[in-house]
């Protein structure tokens, strides 16, 4: 038996209790969006703002993964409940592209595809908040990827 087996059934035994972590296998999605990351690094932990910083902040709150082979086992990627924001978070299966990549587009089309603030480049990670959606998409919507 393989040692990512017998550690992947280790992990399921010893953190039954736990959340853990989906991956993002998309080195062009593991980038922080914002230039505040690095101070705001505490927030990473917090399960409120877990869900807003997995949208900004997902290199310096270490929730990529780094090569297929990487072991989920740093405290920093459990969490003792489901983080209802973040829908790659899986519990106890491991991630597969299908579910680690989410939707970009809520389908709606404009007929002018412009942006209306000078902001939307810098916070296009928001386009996925739940919370922002729909100030992004009416904000934003090019950024958002939101009009044709």
């Amino acid at each position: 038996m393989s040692s990512f087996v017998i550690l992947t059934i280790f992990l399921g035994l010893f953190f039954t209790n736990c959340i853990v972590r989906g991956e993002v296998r998309s080195n062009s999605r593991c980038s922080d969006v914002s230039l505040e990351c690095e101070y705001r690094e505490k927030y990473c932990f917090v399960p409120a703002y877990a869900g807003l910083m997995f949208k900004i902040c997902r290199s310096s709150c270490d929730w990529c993964q780094k090569s297929l082979n990487d072991v989920i086992h740093s405290n920093r990627r459990f969490f003792p409940s489901l983080p209802a924001d973040i829908p790659e978070w899986m519990t106890g299966v491991p991630p597969t592209p299908d579910n680690v990549e989410g939707s970009g587009s809520t389908g709606i089309i404009h007929s002018n595809c412009v942006d209306h603030f000078r902001t939307c480049s810098t916070t296009a990670a928001l386009c996925q908040a739940v919370n922002y959606q729909n100030i992004m998409a009416q904000k934003c919507p090019k950024t958002c990827g939101i009009c044709e």
